[in-house]
């Protein structure tokens, strides 16, 4: 019999991951991993999970003690590193911001808005930070276009920068805290070359 403060509950594999490759569950609890006990009752207690499992050797097998319907069972499972899940920082330097993809690993607030999508992710002094951007911000719509890829920033950004002599302000809708706004972007000062 197993206490039920013991463990870490698996809430999501996600796809591709050693997890899945592993065969691990949704709603299996992780007991012990290379025989070094695991708990995390609280969600306070879950980074401290989470950098522990971080922190297990690369392409080296780790034991994972596993309770799935009050059967006590071991996992093999080869973590490898996160850089695929982290995903690429993309800069759009005219607008002195970078934008990231969302992912559940790295962005767990912003993933309870959007499952997928793109956000600000930094932002430099100059067109973006004046314009009221925050790092954080979801870029639901750049223009009229939707955002859901870093590829659809890429597109819009090239395509504003192709026609800055035309036009140098494009607007964006961005959820923030669960709230959408819309801001006005002026990208006609080239903050790079002051």
């Amino acid at each position: 019999y197993f206490a039920g403060d013991q463990g870490v509950i698996v809430a999501e594999i996600e796809p591709g991951s050693p997890a899945l490759d592993a065969k691990i569950l949704k709603g299996d609890r992780i007991m012990a991993v290379n025989g070094k006990p695991l708990t995390a009752l609280w969600s306070e207690n879950l980074p401290s999970a989470r950098r522990f499992l971080g922190m297990l050797p690369k392409d080296k097998p780790a034991k994972f003690d596993i309770l799935r319907d009050n059967k006590r069972i071991t996992i093999s499972l080869t973590p490898r590193a996160k850089g695929a899940v982290e995903g690429k920082e993309q800069d759009c330097p005219r607008w002195n911001m970078t934008v990231k993809a969302i992912n559940q690993f790295d962005n767990e607030a912003l993933y309870f808005y959007r499952k997928q999508g793109v956000f600000v992710f930094g932002i430099s002094p100059g067109n973006a930070a004046n314009a009221g951007l925050v790092p954080e911000d979801i870029i639901l719509k750049i223009g009229a276009k939707k955002v859901k890829t870093l590829k659809d920033v890429e597109t819009s950004y090239d395509k504003a920068i192709e026609n800055i002599d035309k036009k140098h302000r494009i607007l964006f809708t961005v959820l923030r805290n669960g709230l959408i706004r819309q801001v006005l972007l002026d990208f006609k000062q080239d903050h790079e070359k002051q």
